[in-house]
Parts: C-alpha cells; structure tokens; sequence
C-alpha cells in the first residue's frame, strides 16, 4: 500500500484566541503526488483582530456565513483518515497549528508529523537563510511564489519546499521526518542539560 501524508494549514483569528478562519490540506504520496486537496473558510467563535486580517486578508465578513471548523469536520468524513492515520506536515506545526488551534477540537498529540520548521533548522543555519519563516525559504531558495499567509498557498509552499530538500539533498520523506524529529529532541536534551 502507498504511504500517504498529509500537509495542512490553518490560518486564524489572531494570537488572542487562534480559533480557526481558514483550513486546508493536501494528501500526497511519497512521491508528491497529490491524492486529495481541501481548502474552507469557517466561521470563527470569536471575530477576527485586525492584525491577522491584515496578514491573510480575511474579514469577518467573509466567514459570516460559513460552517464552524467542527461543523466542517462533521460533515467531512475524510477526517478520520486523513488525520488520525496519516502522518501530519506542515510548517510550525508542532509549535502553533496542532497545540494551538487544531487540539481545541481534536487531540493530534498522538500523530506522527513532520515540522517543516524543524526539518529547515537542522538543514540550513540562519547564517545561510536568514531566519527559517517558510516565506523567507521560498524567496531564499527561488521556489514559486504563491499567495503567502493563506492556508492553501501555505500548504503548496511548503510541500516545494520538501521537494527542494529531496532535489538537493537527496532525503526521502521518511528522511525528513526522522531529520526533523531528532533534531527537536537533541534541542530538548541540549536545553534541560543547560538547565541543570
């Protein structure tokens, strides 16, 4: 059977709440190809600050008649394959999309993932890259530019960036994930060591 992953992003009300204001995700094989695609605006339980609105361009008029995200994943009965199964990857992921936004619904501790952030940290210094914001990889490394800070352009965006990875350093997606993985957990030992 064909090893599937899901990327995904959400993009939000703000930092006061993080409820969610856009979502969207992609299924793909190790190989990139894309096997399912969704993107959805929902209707927030808290309006929208005005500083995210001038990050993603989204009003809270433009949500007004939109479904909840539970109501979304109510009646998407992709939900439980997608994302109970399948291993999750996205930028930042492990320190804002899942603790963040996605937990407030539905627990996706126990899910295997692949941070992005994390896997750009351990391949590139910010001497060589400047800071490890997925926009600033983009521009760095001359992937396509796509309508940054919406949740679907987000998502594309950093699925070039992992095939620029696997172009130049020859790494699969399981590379990547155990890549990413360790390093965060050498970054945790190095902080308790210091800390001691």
């Amino acid at each position: 059977m064909t090893q599937l992953y899901t990327v995904f992003d959400t993009e939000t009300t703000g930092f006061t709440h993080n409820h969610v204001v856009e979502f969207a995700f992609v299924v793909m094989d190790g190989n990139f190809q894309i096997q399912h695609s969704e993107s959805v605006l929902v209707k927030p339980a808290d309006p929208i600050e005005a500083g995210a609105m001038e990050v993603h361009g989204i009003t809270n008029e433009m949500v007004a008649d939109k479904p909840s995200i539970q109501e979304y994943f109510e009646h998407n009965p992709a939900w439980e394959s997608y994302f109970g199964e399948l291993t999750l990857i996205g930028h930042n992921i492990k320190g804002y999309d899942i603790p963040k936004v996605m937990n407030k619904f539905r627990n996706l501790d126990h899910c295997q993932t692949l941070d992005t952030l994390a896997l750009a940290r351990a391949l590139y210094t910010q001497g060589e890259v400047g800071n490890h914001k997925l926009q600033t990889l983009v521009s760095k490394f001359g992937l396509p530019q796509r309508d940054a800070h919406r949740a679907l352009s987000d998502v594309e965006s950093c699925i070039d960036f992992m095939q620029h990875v696997q172009a130049t350093k020859g790494m699969s997606i399981y590379d990547m994930i155990d890549l990413a993985n360790n390093n965060v957990k050498r970054k945790k030992a190095q902080l308790l060591a210091a800390l001691r």
